[in-house]
């Protein structure tokens, strides 16, 4: 392979879009390109998710480099017939790479090109020439050494509960003012202020900035006996910050090599809560979901996405993009999505909203409008939020506060035991079926 084209195979599964994203950061930062990773990382991420929901099977990312633009083509690799990428002998509309452009500030996006088993784009480069970049034998490629951390033969010894009497767990929050981050961090707490460890919480509030700050200044290594992660992608120059402090890692929601982890599977999760829909005879379902520019690379919104369009790709009913909404999970977020839904000439009759403070919003408006609930919309959340039974809400719940407490107790066994493999736990959900949902009214009079 040279050393200007790398490629990945990707199976379809829960973490498919990220290893996309891992692979081409990787890819990029051998040929130099780091600085300019960002937006075609983001770019990646939103061809794979748009692809995962036409492709039947098996997809292979392949990036090349070329002196005037980086060139990122995926192609439907599996046995089945191209007839899956098209619908009534129409080629299907690509992913829109607009929102990925706005967010960098970049204008050398083009718009994607999409193409029986293929779609592409292309990324045209600034006139600096970039930095002649190391080969290698293979990809994806190894771990490597990052600027500020230490070699290897520097690293400090991984610390354990025997070498530090009262551990300090370093906590790394997106941001705090939402409820399942605060339940995360309440269960973890109790567990590990029970053992007898300390706290440090890093509350990024959603910012990119802070992100970036709390991992390039190595403000972990001054005391963290162990860290643990909550709701964040990590990419590999993340992950190969945290494994230099030489401390056990859990995190709770995500998943990377050489770490615990603890979560749910919310892409299967938000396609059973769309099936569900569809069984109740629905066609036309709204998604409330998380904006693909959230600054700290916020797991769920994108896994639920994901699980939305393939629960309506399996049942052969049309992905309308503007029936999708983002709500940026909050309840604010859930009013100005349910306002717009409901401003649109042919209404949704149901609306999946992936967190169950978008679907308070929601109600609350087809509330104000006089719409009723289920029978003029049904509505649905994910997450059984405490006040999701008060207000009879239909959900997806997942054990919030049990994984915060499993994520805890595996950065503790580690300490105990730094032997101890890292674990991978998939905790199940399941569907609260209560009052906000039912079948469609067949003549809806409002």
């Amino acid at each position: 392979m040279s050393a200007r084209e790398a490629f990945v195979d990707l199976e379809q599964g829960p973490n498919t879009v990220t290893r996309a994203r891992h692979a081409a950061y990787d890819a990029l930062h051998d040929w130099g390109l780091s600085d300019l990773a960002a937006p075609i990382v983001s770019g990646v991420g939103e061809l794979v998710s748009h692809a995962l929901c036409h492709a039947p099977g098996a997809l292979r990312l392949q990036l090349h480099h070329h002196e005037e633009f980086v060139l990122v083509e995926l192609f439907d690799t599996s046995t089945d017939p191209p007839s899956m990428w098209k619908r009534d002998g129409a080629v299907l509309e690509g992913p829109d790479l607009r929102l990925v452009a706005d967010q960098w500030g970049w204008s050398q996006i083009d718009r994607p090109d999409w193409r029986g088993r293929r779609v592409w784009f292309t990324f045209r480069l600034p006139n600096a020439a970039p930095q002649t970049p190391p080969t290698r034998p293979s990809f994806p490629s190894p771990r490597i050494n990052l600027p500020g951390a230490p070699a290897a033969s520097a690293r400090r010894p991984r610390r354990t509960m025997a070498t530090a009497a009262s551990p300090v767990v370093a906590v790394l929050m997106p941001c705090l003012d939402r409820w399942y981050f605060s339940c995360i961090l309440a269960a973890a707490a109790t567990e590990l202020r029970a053992a007898g460890a300390q706290l440090m919480v890093h509350n990024l509030h959603g910012s990119a900035a802070l992100r970036k700050e709390v991992f390039d200044q190595n403000m972990l290594r001054a005391r963290a006996s162990a860290v643990l992660v909550t709701g964040m992608d990590l990419d590999h120059e993340e992950v190969d910050r945290l494994e230099s402090l030489r401390v056990p890692v859990a995190l709770v929601g995500g998943h990377a090599p050489g770490c615990s982890s603890v979560r749910v599977d919310d892409c299967a999760g938000a396609q059973r809560a769309v099936n569900y829909l569809v069984s109740l005879g629905h066609e036309r379902i709204a998604l409330i979901g998380g904006s693909p520019r959230e600054p700290v690379h916020f797991t769920a919104p994108m896994d639920r996405r994901v699980g939305y369009r393939q629960a309506l790709r399996e049942h052969g009913l049309t992905h309308d993009p503007t029936l999708e909404i983002q709500g940026d999970f909050s309840m604010s977020g859930g009013q100005a999505s349910m306002a717009a839904l409901l401003s649109l000439p042919r209404r949704p009759t149901a609306v999946f909203a992936a967190c169950d403070e978008m679907a308070f919003g929601a109600m609350r408006v087809l509330r104000d409008s006089g719409v009723p609930t289920p029978e003029g919309v049904s509505v649905i959340g994910f997450d059984d939020h405490d006040m999701s039974a008060l207000l009879g809400l239909t959900t997806m719940a997942q054990p919030v506060a049990e994984q915060g407490r499993l994520a805890a107790r595996a950065v503790l066994t580690a300490l105990e035991n730094p032997r101890q493999a890292p674990q991978d736990i998939v905790l199940p959900t399941h569907l609260q079926i209560r009052s906000t949902t039912g079948p469609p009214r067949q003549c809806m009079v409002w």
